[in-house]
């Protein structure tokens, strides 16, 4: 910003309203609610979000919204214990508001957050009871008991054959029910009594067996039934990633390149070594430049005029 009459006006303008007793406060709020909002926007980022994981968040964050209608978070509670009166770390806030009227915001501000994950998580939270069954596929919620881990997910197992009845009727070979259900009592007691296993993320786990000749042949129709409850669309994040990437690598300066060229890029980006410290790039540079059909021309920089435009 600029030392001219206008920008110093606005300057005033945005210190004016900073210094409002209602900004100052309803931030406060704001960031006790939206430190646990962005638990779950974190969690719908991940690339191994479950059907237990999303169910499970969603339980804690309705949990700890409901909890701030009646009890201060930690940032709002901070406020508190800074402003005195009008004064607020030694700066006096304008036009102090009465906590009544604070209070009726907070509970609209609240019930609305609330409203709107029904309407977005409904059907996952208890609306359909595909959603409920098939928490039975994360090990975090077995019981410890084997007694109790014997009759664990037998309903909730039904439930998924009956929806899945088609699908898995036109499988190669045709999944049999009473081959599922062997399988998956088998399957709980070879789990739970390997803590290593017990302890990978689902989708690791799962994949393990069926990258496991022996175990995907002994556990077949289960892992059927497994990986098509693990096809429920819960995240785009992957799909947002990818076109970010492809963004980053073809721009304005590199927009003729080629779809296969394009796919073998991103592939490398989205797919390639994490670890770039590990990452010899030399045989790779090495090949671009001996083999390719045109000449290089290293010293040709990347900018010139069209920078400026």
């Amino acid at each position: 910003m600029t030392n001219r009459a206008e920008d110093r006006a606005k300057a005033r303008g945005i210190n004016n309203r900073l210094l409002q007793y209602k900004v100052v406060l309803y931030m406060h709020f704001l960031l006790d609610v939206f430190d646990q909002m962005s638990q779950l926007s974190l969690l719908f980022q991940r690339d191994d979000i479950t059907v237990p994981s999303v169910v499970l968040k969603c339980e804690h964050v309705q949990l700890m919204l409901t909890s701030l209608l009646t009890v201060n978070g930690s940032y709002l509670e901070s406020f508190y214990q800074h402003v005195n009166g009008a004064v607020f770390k030694g700066q006096t806030l304008r036009n102090v508001i009465q906590p009544e009227v604070f209070e009726t915001d907070r509970e609209i501000i609240i019930n609305s957050l609330l409203q709107i994950m029904d309407r977005k998580f409904g059907n996952i939270l208890g609306g359909t009871d595909i959603f409920k069954a098939a928490q039975i596929f994360d090990p975090r919620n077995w019981p410890d008991n084997r007694n109790d881990l014997t009759a664990f997910g037998r309903e909730d197992l039904q439930t998924l054959l009956r929806h899945f009845e088609q699908v898995l009727a036109n499988t190669n070979p045709p999944v049999n029910a009473n081959d599922v259900n062997l399988q998956w009592e088998e399957l709980k007691t070879l789990v739970q009594g390997n803590v290593n296993l017990k302890s990978l993320h689902p989708n690791s786990l799962w994949e393990r067996f069926y990258l496991t000749d022996q175990e995907r042949d002994e556990f077949a129709s289960i892992l059927k039934v497994i990986f098509l409850v693990e096809t429920y669309p819960l995240s785009t994040a992957c799909c947002e990633r990818g076109f970010s990437t492809m963004k980053r690598i073809k721009n304005d300066w590199r927009c003729n390149l080629a779809t296969p060229t394009l796919d073998t890029l991103m592939r490398v980006k989205i797919a390639g070594p994490q670890a770039l410290r590990q990452y010899d790039p030399l045989p790779a540079v090495n090949r671009w430049w001996l083999t390719g059909e045109r000449a290089r021309r290293p010293t040709i920089l990347p900018h010139g005029p069209h920078a400026d435009q």
